[in-house]
């Protein structure tokens, strides 16, 4: 049987049998609701594999890490826009119906780096397509430290020219990492790790693995560098909940306020504001194209469509997935609206907007969908994730109409009744008047 390379697959093509080890798994920060693998072939090439994390138990079941398989019924994807820990064009889906077979194999490699040199980082600062792969040898590396509620672990590093930079580890990834195994360690301890990198500093994701002296070939010559550098001064780069009455009214807040909040902390809260939209991403889909049977987004294959769960789908459904700017009069934020959401924004459904309207473009945006921006309403909102450009992203869970509207204009707030109104104005001048009283007495 003949088996594809991993640089060979495309997006979209008609995957072939593949052999690979899985070397890495993680669940990434955020909603995705994905289960991340890195599988390596014996090139030494390797690719992203993403699954449902709906059905965590059922790939645990049959993927063992550092194990070698036999893959069969995939769908090859375009790879992410941000946050990719190889530099591969395509990725892997892994479905129900995707079939591993275990074989055992010592010469497809256990890890994968793509290491990128000192003098190479700043040009990627804040450049989150990729994330950055490092090597240097063990100089410090501090207890776990607690700033502001986070749990961290910083480790300095120094490259074989002699250039020191600051590593940190975050929460889970800081705990993994064995302090005390890897100073009792020979010197130097070579540490090479995976990375996102924001500043001149590295800072661990969910995707982050480290190894201390990675199985690597040139591990030995490492070694001896590093050995061989004399020490040198070290220079481092340097919920306010409302009680109300109805759903529309829970967890009332501004734009500006919710911004200040922690999404680590209310990523399970429902908030509301008064808000219009005021613009929509035209450069994103507005819609796409979904399983009959379930609601996955389903994905080219060959002239046909495939569910990474279901197989080919002779008639794919069409799913609202509007990415927005929604505003009030004290700041704008990022959301991203659903189906139920559109549907019941608009009145109509996404086939009959797709086919009955004849709208076939997710890329060109019809004229119902241009007329409901400025038009006031109360928008239930939910954290989502960070965007590439770490802008708080939300997710719009429901549209309600404004009790007592005061215009209709974009960006303008209105407070849920005027009785509301009286009761903040008296309760302002009540503030004003003690003010006074204390300032007299």
């Amino acid at each position: 049987m003949l088996f594809v390379a991993i640089s060979a697959i495309r997006p979209h093509d008609n995957a072939e049998s593949l052999q690979i080890r899985v070397i890495r798994k993680w669940i990434p920060y955020g909603n995705r609701q994905e289960l991340c693998y890195l599988f390596v072939d014996n090139h030494g090439d390797a690719i992203e594999a993403i699954a449902d994390l709906h059905h965590q138990s059922h790939f645990e079941s049959r993927i063992t890490l550092h194990s070698c398989y036999t893959i069969t019924n995939y769908l090859s994807d375009t790879a992410r826009s941000s946050m990719n820990v190889v530099p591969h064009t395509a990725c892997i889906r892994l479905g129900l119906r995707t079939s591993f077979s275990q074989f055992d194999d010592d010469t497809i490699p256990y890890h994968y780096f793509n290491f990128v040199n000192y003098d190479r980082l700043t040009p990627r600062i804040d450049n989150h397509l990729l994330l950055t792969d490092y090597i240097g040898r063990m100089d410090r590396v501090s207890p776990i430290l607690n700033r502001s509620g986070n749990n961290l672990l910083k480790i300095n590093l120094q490259d074989q020219s002699g250039n020191f930079i600051e590593a940190t580890l975050w929460e889970q990834i800081a705990f993994s990492f064995d302090r005390e195994a890897a100073l009792q360690k020979p010197q130097p301890v070579i540490i090479a790790m995976t990375y996102d990198e924001r500043t001149l500093q590295l800072g661990s994701t969910n995707a982050t693995t480290i190894v201390i002296n990675p199985a690597i070939a040139d591990l030995e010559n490492v070694v001896t560098r590093f050995g061989m550098i004399r020490d040198r001064p070290r220079t481092y780069p340097s919920t306010s909940t409302s009680i109300m009455s109805s759903e529309e009214d829970e967890n009332r807040i501004t734009l500006e306020q919710l911004l200040q909040k922690s999404p680590k902390e209310n990523k399970r809260i429902k908030f509301t504001c008064n808000a219009s939209i005021k613009e929509i991403d035209s450069s994103r889909k507005w819609f796409y194209k979904s399983c009959s049977e379930c609601r996955k987004k389903v994905l080219p294959k060959e002239e046909k469509f495939a569910c990474p769960d279901h197989g080919e789908i002779k008639s794919p459904r069409f799913m609202y997935a509007v990415n927005a700017t929604i505003a009030d009069d004290t700041t704008s934020v990022a959301v991203v609206l659903f189906n139920d959401v559109m549907t019941s924004l608009l009145g109509m459904d996404c086939h009959d907007m797709v086919v009955e309207e004849d709208n076939p473009s997710p890329h060109i945006l019809p004229t119902p969908l241009r007329a409901i921006r400025g038009k006031l309403k109360i928008f239930q909102l939910q954290f989502r994730e960070h965007d590439i450009k770490h802008k708080m992203t939300f997710t719009v869970l429901n549209v309600f109409e404004p009790k007592k509207p005061n215009n209709d204009i974009a960006g303008t707030s209105s407070r849920p009744s005027t009785k509301s109104n009286k009761r903040q104005v008296k309760r302002s001048d009540d503030v004003e008047t003690v003010a006074k009283k204390k300032q007299r007495n």
